[in-house]
């Protein structure tokens, strides 16, 4: 049997690592976001095509730096951000300002096109609210593309899915894969 850690406990050892340790922030999400990007690399069938659905908070850096990676690799990444930028967190923020000082785009409208692969990372270990609005409808969107073809990859767990309980919180993500 695995034991996997509760949110506060995930929280805890995160900040432990931050503050005690010394290793910045921007660091771990950098570390997790390659580690990520290479378990994708080395087990895709198909990686031709790839967006990634991202939130505001850190869950949403991590998904925005794993699409940097693979696009750095020559991968066709689109770059999604649900939410109200103006209230994404600091370790986000500075992967938005990566990903447009590389010349690339993260659109706030979901393009109509098909993807081998969606990155879902539109919240992480923390929820613990029910999922709604434009969060839910982003959930239903990676639904249908999941539908049509498409391996969803969700970041540390399945949007809507509580971290504590195992309870869907409104709506979630159907995973393939969470890494």
């Amino acid at each position: 049997m695995q034991y996997i850690v509760t949110s506060e406990e995930m929280k805890f050892y995160d900040e432990s690592t931050i503050r005690k340790v010394g290793i910045p922030a921007l660091v771990l999400m950098e570390r997790a976001a390659l580690e990520t990007a290479d378990i994708i690399w080395r087990n895709a069938k198909k990686i031709s095509r790839i967006i990634v659905f991202a939130g505001t908070g850190n869950n949403g850096g991590d998904g925005l730096a794993v699409g940097r990676i693979l696009s750095q690799r020559g991968i066709d990444v689109t770059f999604y951000l649900v939410g109200d930028e103006s209230r994404v967190s600091e370790e986000t923020k500075t992967q938005i300002s990566i990903i447009r000082n590389l010349g690339l785009s993260i659109l706030s409208k979901l393009p109509q096109a098909e993807y081998d692969i969606v990155i879902d990372s539109l919240f992480g270990t923390g929820l613990s609210r029910n999922i709604a609005g434009v969060y839910e409808k982003a959930v239903k969107d990676i639904g249908a593309l999941k539908a049509r073809g498409a391996m969803v990859i969700s970041v540390d767990i399945p949007s809507g899915i509580s971290a504590d309980t195992g309870q869907i919180l409104g709506c979630c993500v159907e995973a393939d894969i969470t890494i």
